[in-house]
C-alpha cells in the first residue's frame, strides 16, 4: 500500500487514482528552480527547513548558527556567475520546432531568473534540459 493512503485527506478524494504527472512535474520543476537560483521569496531552502534539520539532527554545517539571521549556503544555491552559466546554456541550447515553446523567451536579460512556464515547458526542462545544465556547474561544487 502507498504512503499516500496514510494522509488525512485521503479519504475524501472521490478519485484517488488521478494525480495528474504533468502538474506534480511542473511543481517539483518551479520549486527546483527555484530553490537552485535562490529566489528570495520562492525558494524552499530558507530558515525554517533548517530549522527541520536540526530538528531531524541531520546535516549539521547547514543548520543556522545563533550568530547569523542568514543561514549558510548550501551547495544547490547557485552563485551569480553560475545562475548566468545556467542561463546561458537554457538559451543557447537548439530544440526542434514545436518541441517546447521558445526558452529564451522565459529568461529575462540580466535577471537570472525564469518566468513561469507551462506544465509541457516543464517536463521537458525537468527529463532533459536541467540534467545537462547543471551537470557542470554541481560537479564543481561538490
Amino acid at each position: 500500500m502507498s504512503i499516500l493512503w496514510e494522509l488525512p485527506y485521503w479519504k475524501d478524494i472521490a478519485v484517488r487514482h488521478s494525480i495528474d504527472l504533468m502538474h506534480v512535474k511542473k511543481n517539483v520543476c518551479g520549486s527546483l528552480l527555484e530553490t537552485l537560483m535562490n529566489d528570495k521569496w520562492k525558494t524552499k531552502d530558507h530558515a525554517k527547513a533548517r530549522a527541520d534539520l536540526e530538528e531531524l539532527d541531520i546535516r549539521p554545517k547547514l543548520r543556522p548558527n545563533g550568530t547569523s539571521a542568514q543561514p549558510p549556503l548550501s551547495t544547490i544555491n547557485l552563485t551569480q556567475e553560475e545562475k548566468q552559466e545556467l542561463c546561458d546554456f537554457f538559451c543557447s541550447v537548439k530544440l526542434p520546432c514545436g518541441y517546447t515553446t521558445n526558452i529564451p523567451k522565459l529568461l529575462p536579460t540580466r535577471e537570472n531568473k525564469m518566468l513561469p512556464m507551462k506544465a509541457h515547458d516543464c517536463d521537458v526542462m525537468l527529463t532533459t534540459m536541467l540534467a545537462v545544465g547543471i551537470r557542470n556547474i554541481l560537479l564543481e561544487k561538490t
